[in-house]
């Protein structure tokens, strides 16, 4: 039976590390799949400093090559360096890159994932946009968009009656990529129109959790806006069912899929978020969602008009939820562009 093996640096609580987990024990009577970590002791930030560690990268690689898979999946610059020593040591291994961001996130990634490009059988990516957007010209391998719906998820009850509530959360790293900032700034518009307006900050801190603490201080919103650590997401689910949440408020630089905006809708939250990445596919101004420009003030007068007009937020709600229906799953789908790439 063919061995396909997905490698990941760690197991963290990012998007391509909950996709991932949701083949944690797949079955497949043609393949074996596995699921692995270069540093499988590590699962948060504080970790992550020993994840800069050659010796285990070069024993990941040597250990693969021993174990012979057919396929070989890498995600992220440092299981894309092992990919490529195992491609190098062993060059009947199929390496199949899989990216999953619009940018390269620094120079060590770009050049990983270069070479990665250049070496691999195949590209797999978590939506067009990260593809087009990170290379100028087209990979020369077959490229394979896996659907990154990870699970379905049942709606959130909408409020029995009367408009919208004003709550707002967000959910995915406190990092620079994802300019929380911008999106407090934004909701103090809300919140100056609005003072029963609340947000709610799910996540790790990835670098900006004390500048994001101090902006949120700086804007005396202190009474309207709650941090809350990275957490599971079916806490996240009833943390929102908990609050009211109606709006999901996301505004990030760039990004690939985006996980938590399609989270987010399929859970009847209307995403108010900025058209980077893959998002500018499937979020469409006014039809399922309220997409940001460069005028934060036209958005906020936007998302106000929405809290007084129920039928109009209804409306966003009900094609955000048919957006995602019918869908074919994560699992599925990756389970699909293996035997194809084994079929070659």
């Amino acid at each position: 039976m063919p061995k396909v093996i997905h490698l990941i640096p760690y197991d963290g609580i990012g998007g391509v590390e909950a996709a991932a987990r949701t083949m944690t024990d797949v079955k497949a009577p043609d393949l074996a799949f596995e699921l692995r970590y270069i540093f499988p002791e590590i699962s948060s930030r504080a970790g992550r400093g020993a994840t800069f560690n050659l010796a285990r990268i070069v024993g990941a690689a040597m250990t693969l090559v021993a174990d012979r898979p057919e396929v070989l999946v890498v995600s992220l610059w440092r299981s894309a360096l092992v990919g490529i020593l195992v491609k190098l040591l062993a060059p009947r291994t199929k390496l199949v890159l899989f990216v999953h961001n619009s940018l390269d996130a620094h120079a060590a990634d770009r050049t990983a994932t270069r070479l990665a490009l250049r070496l691999c059988d195949a590209v797999w990516t978590d939506s067009d946009a990260s593809v087009a957007q990170r290379f100028p010209r087209p990979p020369a391998k077959p490229v394979t968009t896996i659907s990154y719906l990870s699970q379905r998820l049942d709606p959130l009850p909408a409020p029995a009656e009367g408009p919208p509530a004003p709550v707002f959360a967000f959910w995915g790293r406190l990092s620079p990529q994802k300019n929380v900032s911008r999106a407090l700034a934004l909701f103090a518009r809300l919140h100056a129109a609005r003072l029963d307006a609340r947000f709610l900050v799910i996540g790790p801190d990835g670098g900006e959790a004390m500048l994001l603490r101090a902006r949120v201080a700086e804007l005396g919103l202190e009474s309207a806006v709650t941090f809350e650590d990275g957490m599971p997401f079916e806490t996240v689910r009833r943390r929102l069912a908990e609050t009211g949440a109606c709006f999901c408020l996301q505004t990030s630089r760039y990004e690939g899929m985006a996980m938590s905006v399609t989270e987010a809708m399929q859970l009847g939250l209307v995403p108010v978020v900025t058209p980077v990445g893959e998002i500018a596919r499937y979020c469409r101004d006014g039809e399922n969602a309220v997409l940001i420009g460069e005028s934060d003030e036209i958005a906020a007068n936007r998302v106000l008009a929405l809290l007084d007009d129920r039928p109009a937020w209804d409306a966003l709600r009900a094609r955000g939820l048919q957006a995602w229906s019918g869908r074919p799953l994560y699992r599925d789908s990756v389970l699909a562009a293996a035997r194809a790439l084994l079929a070659q």
